[in-house]
């Protein structure tokens, strides 16, 4: 079953992207079509974005039955695509185990990576550029000039005999990120589907968690034999 990123646009030719209302009180242009397919009860992702979004560090969602071209292909949860929280000024990342077409990734240092896993598809455990906001990139923000500041922020993480990293990292969407992990069991946390952004560049403007992302393998649905792409029946977390 397959998951779709959709883009509205005014009219046919595709010239000038429109943004709509398909979720009560939020307007975008791009949308996301989750599928649920790993988690037959369809509830995973929609229990998990709605406590995100009450917390203050989710999007707000809504169910869909998708057709297309006549055929009815089932239920969805449709949300804002996931990049969306990119302003203009800022950008988004994601520590990623995925390579899509025109993103740009880095290495963290001393993170452990299994390496490709089908053809260049991508790496494990790198930091995905995942959007870049116009008037940042006006200012010359690129991947190399992200990577630079996010390095700092990683150094000043490891110095564990200082205080510094909290000048890099908005601590208080870092801990309802870790409730949300805590709470919800998820199989993604740390190999995967963690967004952040930052919404400036002046020193004021930290890595701020969010939005949660990807909650299909959560509260009690893991992966077994992840590596040979096989999801059996419910397994329990640890």
């Amino acid at each position: 079953k397959k998951p779709y990123n959709i883009t509205i646009y005014e009219d046919a030719g595709f010239q000038d992207s429109k943004k709509v209302e398909f979720v009560k009180g939020v307007k975008t242009k791009k949308w996301s079509l989750i599928a649920n397919f790993l988690d037959n009860s369809l509830m995973r992702n929609k229990i998990a974005m709605d406590l995100a979004e009450d917390i203050g560090i989710g999007m707000k969602t809504r169910f869909a039955d998708l057709w297309m071209n006549g055929e009815y292909l089932g239920n969805y949860l449709i949300t804002p695509k996931n990049d969306y929280n990119a302003p203009d000024g800022g950008y988004a990342l994601e520590n990623d185990n995925y390579l899509e077409e025109g993103e740009e990734q880095f290495p963290i240092p001393g993170m452990f990576e299994i390496g490709k896993i089908t053809g260049d598809r991508g790496y494990y455990n790198r930091m995905t550029v995942k959007d870049i906001g116009k008037d940042a990139k006006k200012q010359g923000v690129d991947t190399a000039a992200i990577e630079t500041y996010f390095l700092e922020a990683w150094a000043a993480l490891e110095d564990f005999d200082s205080e510094n990293y909290q000048n890099y990292f908005d601590m208080d969407s870092w801990a309802k990120m870790f409730l949300m992990y805590e709470v919800s069991k998820t199989y993604d946390c740390f190999s995967g589907s963690l967004l952040m952004h930052r919404d400036g560049l002046t020193p004021s403007d930290k890595l701020i968690a969010g939005p949660a992302w990807d909650y299909d393998v959560s509260f009690g649905r893991t992966l077994h034999k992840f590596f040979v792409g096989v999801a059996e029946n419910v397994q329990v977390n640890a």
